[in-house]
């Protein structure tokens, strides 16, 4: 009775495969903190399930299941980024690789053509910098007070016993020991003194005899 007989119709829903990417910092400097990173998942609108992994020189620091992650970096090389996602029972991944850079350690020399001038005349000094970057910045000092900016630096207003220094703040990327100080420079100033000159005879003599001044 009944043969044959039809079920009843199922409707089927299909769930798009999600895929997703990583954004965030790439290069990063070694041994540097607080990178964050942010998965980005397609379509959008659904309940997602985040599993983050990291392999390489670089840690993530608190929780792997949210969008987004922050991670630490370590020695020089690389890490890699992993986000396992699921939606609806559907499971992909995205990855992101990192370069890890190595620290660039900032110092600074600076020099001058003399350390004995004359008081009140112009003196120059010279900066040359190590792992400066394309913009670095000086701060001139005298004695520890803030003199003048720039390089060289010019003036004509030391003393006797004034020390030179600078402070170079590097731009580049991974600078390490930042803003750095240069050397010291003490300068011998003399004072200026009044030419003058006294003349005298070798003798009293008479006229139209030879004498010797």
């Amino acid at each position: 009775v009944g043969n044959p007989f039809s079920s009843p119709p199922l409707t089927m829903t299909l769930y798009p495969i999600p895929t997703c990417s990583i954004a965030g910092p790439d290069p990063v400097c070694e041994n540097s903190t607080g990178h964050v990173y942010t998965s980005t998942v397609l379509p959008v609108g659904e309940t997602v399930t985040h599993n983050w992994s990291i392999s390489g020189n670089g840690t993530i620091i608190g929780a792997t299941n949210g969008a987004s992650v922050t991670v630490n970096a370590g020695l020089t090389g690389s890490y890699t980024l992993t986000d396992n996602i699921t939606r609806n029972g559907c499971t992909s991944s995205c990855v992101k690789t990192v370069t890890v850079n190595p620290g660039l350690p900032v110092s600074v020399t600076i020099s001058t053509p003399t350390l004995t001038i004359c008081s009140g005349v112009n003196i120059t000094f010279t900066a040359v910098p190590v792992n400066g970057g394309p913009a670095p910045t000086y701060q001139w000092k005298v004695n520890g007070i803030n003199s003048g900016t720039g390089n060289p630096f010019i003036t004509s207003t030391l003393v006797n016993g004034d020390v030179v220094t600078c402070e170079l703040t590097s731009n580049a990327a991974c600078a390490t020991g930042n803003p750095a100080t240069s050397n010291s420079l003490t300068m011998t100033v003399v004072s200026a003194a009044a030419a003058s000159v006294t003349i005298t005879p070798s003798a009293l003599l008479c006229a139209a005899t030879p004498i010797t001044f």
